[in-house]
């Protein structure tokens, strides 16, 4: 889970400051992978190579949309909604986070690591359920590994457990 603390200016003019939380799990995660024509790395490097900035603000927009959410008071859950999601998209906090992600200094490090700070983080150690009856201690991925690996190979290996990215 990120948390990302935004400043921004409400609609009254007054400069707030304030809590957000993304999340995504694996599911979600496999979800993206799957809509995005040749998987999440290979778009978003032909977006790159290409210079296709709507591309990438599509992805992002799509990223931050299926990642916020809210955590209940008790923290047993992430509540993810059309409201929640219409809410918060409809705040300067959006608009502030998107001025933040795409530019001042580094965006390229503060777009990655927003999207790193979504992931699960999960023991590198911890074994897995049995994939084909052995248990797997997953392999974290360079990204290297990941430009190099068939695309149907890391969508299975993300989604069984064996690999774990980034």
């Amino acid at each position: 889970m990120l948390k990302q603390t935004l400043t921004y200016r409400d609609f009254n003019g007054t400069e707030v400051t304030e809590d957000f939380y993304f999340n995504l799990t694996e599911s979600e995660i496999v979800e993206l992978e799957v809509s995005i024509p040749g998987g999440i790395e290979h778009g978003m490097q032909r977006a790159i190579r290409t210079e296709d900035n709507a591309a990438i603000v599509e992805f992002f927009k799509k990223v931050i949309n299926k990642a916020y959410g809210v955590r209940s008071e008790d923290g047993r859950r992430f509540i993810k909604n059309d409201d929640i999601r219409q809410e918060f998209e409809s705040s300067g906090a959006y608009n502030a986070l998107f001025v933040y992600l795409f530019t001042g200094d580094n965006p390229e490090e503060k777009a990655s690591t927003f999207i790193n700070g979504l992931v699960p983080q999960q023991n590198p150690n911890q074994a897995t359920l049995p994939v084909n009856g052995e248990v797997v201690v997953p392999r974290r991925l360079t990204e290297a590994e990941v430009r190099e690996m068939p695309t149907d190979e890391f969508r299975s290996g993300l989604a069984s457990g064996k690999y774990i990215y980034p």
